[in-house]
């Protein structure tokens, strides 16, 4: 059996027509007013309501305070007008004296400030001064000598740094002095990549100098930190993975591959400054020898 919804009485469509508006159920005052402004009846909503729209009440704001609305409006306007002084007199706008005078604004003010000179305030937006005192005042006045102080460098100096500075405006060649080289030929050198030199440069605090747009790198220090870590030598028997690369005509990806697929015991040792992976080569051909792999030990 099909339900059907039950609507109570006076609430259906059907008798909603019959009451233009609100819901006849709403909590809202509901009572027929007449508005002040346009005459027109209008249904209000609350107790207070007087008028059926904003733009009525302003029309009626307006027309009751027209008056005190037009009187602000006329003093608004007349405060408004420039005050133009003679044209005989001397007396010229701040701005204007500030730009014969090359110098700003707030230094007149300064100066009105300490009573050295007179401002003749017109209005609340314009204000005149004589420019006859104005020249006799600040033409004659010595401006004190300003001390700047010294800007403070955060890049730290080291002790090793020239006292002599080349130019900014002149690009000179990469220097190669022999105490101080740049990174490209560093790099050269030692037969170091960039970003491994960079890490270097700034784990051990080598110093650095700017010598134009390049920057230049203590050899000395570098070489300090590269003795100072050559304690370690390759022993007899073992050979490094790069080594092993170049000999066995592979990538060093492969070796290390094949040192962790057949369980091969590795050390790590410095060898010139840089830490590195090395290993027996008796006991990788031994455990490569025989099985297939990606190439052919010699």
């Amino acid at each position: 059996m099909k339900r059907t919804k039950s609507i109570a009485p006076g609430t259906g469509k059907a008798a909603r027509k019959n009451f233009p508006g609100p819901h006849p159920n709403s909590r809202q005052l509901h009572t027929t007013r007449v508005c002040r402004s346009c005459g027109q009846k209008f249904s209000a909503a609350t107790s207070t309501s007087e008028y059926c729209s904003r733009k009525c009440y302003q029309h009626d704001y307006y027309q009751r305070n027209k008056p005190q609305i037009l009187d602000k409006r006329n003093k608004r306007e007349r405060a408004e007008e420039p005050a133009i002084p003679p044209v005989d007199s001397d007396m010229i706008s701040v701005r204007e004296t500030a730009r014969r005078l090359g110098i700003c604004r707030q230094t007149i003010y300064n100066l009105a400030a300490k009573g050295i000179i007179t401002i003749y305030h017109v209005t609340g937006r314009l204000s005149y001064v004589s420019w006859s005192e104005a020249c006799a005042t600040i033409s004659t006045r010595t401006a004190p000598a300003i001390q700047q102080k010294p800007r403070r460098s955060t890049r730290k100096k080291h002790p090793e740094q020239p006292a002599e500075t080349s130019s900014k405006a002149a690009v000179p060649a990469p220097p190669t002095a022999a105490k101080w080289a740049a990174a490209q030929e560093l790099c050269a050198r030692y037969n170091w990549d960039t970003a491994y030199l960079y890490r270097f440069v700034q784990c051990h605090r080598i110093s650095r100098i700017k010598d134009g747009r390049y920057s230049l790198y203590s050899i000395p220090q570098i070489e300090a930190v590269i003795q100072e870590k050559q304690t370690q030598i390759v022993p007899a028997g073992y050979i490094t993975i790069d080594d092993a690369a170049k000999k066995y005509s592979v990538p060093p990806s492969t070796v290390t591959y094949r040192l962790a697929h057949y369980g091969i015991d590795t050390q790590k040792t410095v060898i010139d400054g840089r830490r590195k992976v090395i290993f027996s080569e008796a006991a990788f051909r031994q455990a490569t020898q025989g099985k297939k792999h990606l190439f052919t030990i010699i």
